[in-house]
């Protein structure tokens, strides 16, 4: 017995039991801590049980994987560790749907979504002695699950030594009340068992002080899930060998290379030689090739071979395709001007703002969005959380492709769940269909009705952090949701239509649902290019809805686009992946028109008063509105229910060299000369975190 473990049950022994009198002196507490060092090769098995029960159905499914943990580097007392897991078997064991035995018929549905995740699952991060995880953690795993992303194969250990019968509370995500029960041997080791309950969830992990690793871990867990299903899960996580190994080896083998090259993908080191990580292109498979074509983008390496550059980038993978261009087109890429991006560094950062006296430019704002930057991402859909003071800690989860380096803009699609609006069903729903394409997608959390308002401003909030932390590219943010989701989308969209390029809203309630409470004007709307998508047999959420919603828009603007599929056969079932492949393809031919020459505002309060370059001050009774037209120098105003108003102006809208005019309502409001402020274009630049919203001039009006 090791002088770790024969430790940890001198102080076992010593603890008070119901039947003893406190002893006078214990053992110390121990510190549990993880001893790992590079080359370190550890294995384990994991085991998901899963059952799904809902007014008509009960499913049970099986899975078990095989985990490769390597530690790849140590830098200031934490490891870079990268982690594979290959599934090895796959069962639906039981389906059964209005009582009657429908297995056989479910069981090819069953096997094209393993198909569509794959056999194997790759993540990273940053790892302390103590189980901290310095990068965030994948939130779609390698399995459907709301729990599964919540452990690890390095499980969070207490910050504070730890004595027999101690309590603590889990430092993990779940924060659950957790205690030192006693020593049990675990592959052939004595380790301290520690264990919780809370929140619908048991949990049982087995640390081993004498290698210093996590020897077992167990879950059981109950919880809802999206529809009303009643989700049941048993989960097991056993290691059964350690070993060493180098990069080298790893890089080579199938059952560790996607998780070696996700750990180098994720850090701002690189351990092997371009020509060596190379080499792995040849008879690889789609996702190794991806992979290797990240490495190498992310850390700037000169291009593969021009023979495996052209063979990769006519590949039939999107992603592999997608980035072998990038090499290819990389010498013609747009730049801006070292001044401009030195400027938007300023901008971002919060620093003091120079005093910056142009030229302002037509198509300014453009050139800066080509000029910001922002840190690189850990790549993947990964769990993230708020920093804003009022949802400090709110999850969401956040999809980052992997030719994503912070030099230059994204798009981004912002994507709203349906039933309770939870982040991680809601990625792990999107995963494949989003996984081909090069979009940054930000997934929000509910806890509710998205068009309550402590979930819609969340989601303002979310926004701002993005691009205030991402390098977006503004002119090409989209929003989708489906059911609960498709409904807020609309109202998210009739509040901040500058915010968006285009909507795509599955099975929402459309404008119907807000008829008798917070009822949308569809001129709101009917600027922004709309994609609505139901099945002619959804009972929950009708499909007139989506219908009269995108007649009502049409009648608003004669030249809205207001795409509507019905698809026939389908209830309330259209979600990511299950949508004839609509939503995404129609998403990114869209690109946001930051001036339009129209706008119409609608305000019900002041919380959400701008729309483009029009924006109310002061509102009288009722819902504000304001429609207003832009040609040359000449801006026509059409009021009700305001009392004052600002326009936002850039000579992208107006041409400021000469005098501008203002009617309002039929009347002359303004005319005369408009200056430029190049002050003011930097202060709003940052206040919206787009260039393309900012102003250099504006004009306040009074309405009579």
């Amino acid at each position: 017995m090791t002088s770790a473990a024969a430790a940890l049950l001198v102080a076992l022994a010593a603890a008070p039991t119901p039947a003893q009198e406190p002893a006078t002196a214990q053992a110390a507490p121990l510190a549990l801590r993880y001893r790992l060092q590079p080359g370190d090769h550890l294995v384990y098995r994991q085991r998901l049980e899963r059952g799904v029960r809902s007014a008509s159905v009960d499913s049970r499914s099986e899975a078990e994987w095989e985990s490769h943990v390597l530690v790849l580097a140590e830098r200031g007392g934490s490891w870079r560790v990268g982690i594979q897991r290959n599934r090895t078997r796959a069962e639906l064991l039981r389906y059964r749907e209005d009582g009657r035995d429908r297995l056989e018929s479910e069981r090819p549905a069953f096997l094209e979504g393993l198909a569509k995740r794959g056999t194997t699952f790759a993540e990273t991060s940053w790892l302390t002695p103590s189980g901290a995880a310095l990068l965030p953690w994948a939130a779609a795993r390698e399995a459907t699950s709301e729990r599964l992303p919540l452990f690890h194969e390095i499980e969070p250990l207490p910050a504070g030594p730890v004595g027999a019968g101690a309590s603590f509370a889990s430092p993990g995500l779940l924060r659950m009340p957790m205690q030192a029960v006693g020593v049990e041997t675990v592959a052939g080791e004595e380790c301290l068992r520690l264990e919780g309950e809370g929140a619908g969830m048991k949990l049982r992990h087995w640390h081993c002080p004498s290698s210093g690793t996590l020897g077992r871990l167990e879950y059981e867990a109950q919880y809802a899930g999206p529809g009303g299903l009643e989700v049941t899960e048993r989960y097991s996580l056993e290691r059964v060998s350690m070993g060493r190994g180098a990069l080298a080896s790893w890089l080579r083998d199938a059952k560790t290379a996607r998780g070696a090259l996700t750990a180098l993908a994720a850090t701002d080191r690189l351990d092997v030689a371009p020509q060596a990580l190379y080499a792995l292109l040849d008879g690889a498979e789609a996702d190794v090739e991806r992979l290797v074509l990240a490495v190498a983008w992310r850390h700037r390496l000169a291009p593969p071979p021009a023979d495996a550059l052209q063979r990769l980038a006519a590949s039939p993978s999107p992603r592999v395709a997608a980035i072998a261009s990038r090499f290819l087109d990389a010498p013609t890429r747009p730049k801006a001007p070292d001044g401009l991006v030195r400027l938007a560094r300023a901008v971002r950062s919060g620093a003091e703002l120079p005093a910056w006296k142009g030229p302002i430019e037509a198509g300014w704002g453009r050139q800066a969005l080509l000029a910001q930057r922002a840190p690189g991402q850990v790549p993947g859909a990964t769990l993230r959380f708020m920093k804003t003071a009022r949802f400090l800690g709110r999850p969401y989860v956040l999809h980052v492709p992997d030719d994503y380096r912070g030099d230059e803009p994204f798009p981004l699609i912002v994507v709203l769940g349906g039933g309770p609006g939870r982040a991680i069903p809601t990625a792990q729903t999107a995963r494949s269909s989003l996984e081909p394409r090069g979009y940054l997608a930000v997934f929000p959390q509910a806890n509710g009705m998205w068009w309550e308002k402590e979930p819609a401003a969340a989601v303002s909030a979310l926004l701002a952090e993005v691009l205030a932390d991402l390098n977006v590219d503004t002119d090409r943010v989209t929003l989708t949701g489906f059911s609960n989701g498709g409904t807020g989308s609309i109202l998210y969209a009739s509040r901040a239509p500058h915010r968006f390029a285009a909507v795509a809203s599955l099975m929402g309630g459309g404008l119907p649902f807000f008829e008798t409470t917070d009822p949308i004007d569809a001129a709101a709307i009917a600027r922004i290019p709309f994609l609505f998508v139901h099945g002619d047999r959804d009972e929950l959420i009708p499909s007139w809805a989506s219908e009269r919603t995108a007649k009502a828009m049409r009648k608003a603007n004669p030249r809205a686009v207001a795409e509507v599929h019905v698809l026939p056969g389908r209830p309330h079932d259209v979600v990511y992946g299950r949508d004839e492949g609509l939503t995404f393809p129609f998403l990114e031919m869209q690109t946001r028109d930051a001036f339009p020459r129209q706008v119409s505002l609608r305000a019900r309060t002041l919380e959400h008063p701008r729309a483009f370059w029009a924006e109310v001050l002061e509102k009288g009774g009722g819902v504000a509105e304001v429609d207003g037209t832009a040609e040359g120098g000449t801006i026509a105003l059409r009021t009700r229910n305001v009392k004052r108003l600002r326009l936002l102006l850039r000579r992208e809208l107006v041409d400021l060299s000469a005098p501008v005019r203002v009617t309002v309502d039929g009347k002359e409001a303004f005319l005369g000369p408009v200056a430029e402020d190049p002050a003011l274009l930097l202060r709003s630049w940052r206040e919206t975190g787009d260039p393309q919203l900012a102003h250099s001039a504006e004009v306040t009006l009074g309405v009579r």
